[in-house]
């Protein structure tokens, strides 16, 4: 580093500044001797001009290569303005801004790094932290006998949204945190938006609330949601949700059913939404079926058979459709099962009266009558709101040896 003056400071510090510093050095001292030969017989004060202005063309591609910085007064007492921080004071010479603050016009000096500040300020002995603070990472930075006075703000608004930056499609979007109400605005719902802007979640907001938003992204792709908060005033906060859904392979769901039901319908109309393929077979006579298809724009197989039940991960078969199978077709679920397909078998009144010892997967096993204790359960699951009751068949899965 070179002193130009008390409050200037003058450096050339980059292996390139360094070699370019050299070369200049060089071509100076090359262009004087020049001189010299040509003129220092002739005329030495033609010379001495000639020198001179070789010496000030150096000197200002000097300063193009590292520009002399202009030093404030060393000041034991330093302002760091951080995210949050209402204002910074321009009018204090020993403001800075930190890293990620923001733009706070040309008063303060801007910051790269919160490591910086000490080596610009020397006697730096007292810190004054405004905003919210820094990370941990810019925190370490500071010397440890360093004072520090920090008195964050209370924090308003979105605080702590967390989701997941990276899904498999099918899989849903949760985003969680928590809505501390600035006491001038009235927040009454958050939303979360999908990429076309629509509404695909809404939580009604009390102050120090926590909430939790779902949905199912309907495409692969980088996609971006957003939050937003509502107040009677119109919308108070937005927050962008960018989150990556990979493509992958779609689960197949194949659901066997002896007449339509209301809720096989409903599992299909929510499994197609998340992206499976569904295949739904209602019997009509025995050994034929109409067919309905969801998401199976890659399916082959046009009726049931081993290979479609050797590539779907789950299938629903009601009691009657089961009871009615011919053991042919039996055998076809019972291998699909031993390499890996799962089986749903519903429980009703036909199942009940089904006895065949030839059924391997059922083979010793019955539905018994037992007396209900309730009428009932509600199911429970994560991010659930429904009360409505399931009815209970008073049956239960027995040994028939007792066991």
């Amino acid at each position: 580093m070179i002193n130009a003056a008390a409050s200037l400071q003058w450096g050339v510090e980059s292996a390139l500044e360094i070699a370019s510093a050299l070369m200049l050095s060089v071509v100076f001292l090359g262009s004087v001797f020049a001189a010299w030969q040509r003129l220092g017989g002739i005329s030495r004060t033609r010379w001495a001009g000639v020198a001179i202005l070789n010496a000030t063309a150096c000197l200002a591609i000097y300063a193009l290569l590292a520009p002399p910085v202009l030093l404030r007064p060393a000041s034991d007492a330093v302002i760091l303005v951080t995210e949050g921080a209402p204002s910074a004071p321009s009018a204090i010479a020993n403001a800075y801004v930190a890293p990620g603050a923001g733009d706070y016009g040309r008063g303060p000096q801007y910051l790269l790094d919160a490591g910086q500040l000490p080596l610009r300020e020397a006697a730096l002995g007292t810190l004054t932290i405004m905003g919210h603070g820094l990370e941990t990472t810019q925190w370490q930075r500071f010397p440890d006998d360093l004072a520090i006075r920090f008195d964050p703000p209370s924090l308003s608004g979105l605080v702590a949204a967390t989701w997941p930056r990276s899904l498999v499609q099918g899989e849903a979007l949760i985003v969680t945190g928590r809505y501390l109400e600035d006491p001038l605005a009235k927040a009454t719902t958050i939303e979360l938006l999908d990429p076309a802007g629509a509404t695909v979640a809404e939580h009604d907001l009390l102050s120090g609330d926590a909430f939790e938003l779902m949905t199912q992204p309907k495409a692969a792709g980088l996609l971006e949601y957003r939050l937003r908060v509502l107040g009677s005033d119109g919308e108070l906060h937005s927050e962008v949700v960018p989150v990556h859904v990979r493509s992958g392979q779609r689960p197949l769901l194949y659901v066997l059913q002896s007449a339509p039901s209301f809720e096989t319908r409903q599992l299909r109309n929510w499994a197609g939404d998340s992206g499976a393929t569904v295949v739904t077979d209602t019997v009509i006579t025995r050994g034929r079926e109409l067919r309905q298809l969801v998401n199976a724009d890659q399916l082959t197989d046009d009726r049931l058979s081993p290979a479609l039940l050797g590539t779907t991960d789950l299938a629903i078969v009601d009691g009657r459709a089961w009871a009615e199978l011919d053991a042919g077709r039996r055998t076809w679920f019972e291998t699909a099962v031993r390499e890996g397909m799962g089986l749903l078998i519903l429980a009703d009144r036909d199942l009940a009266t089904y006895v065949d010892d030839n059924d391997t997967l059922l083979q010793g096993f019955g539905l018994a009558e037992r007396e209900r204790a309730q009428d009932g359960y509600i199911p429970v699951w994560r991010g659930s709101a429904s009360q409505q009751r399931l009815p209970l068949l008073g049956l239960e899965l027995a040994h028939r040896d007792g066991g």
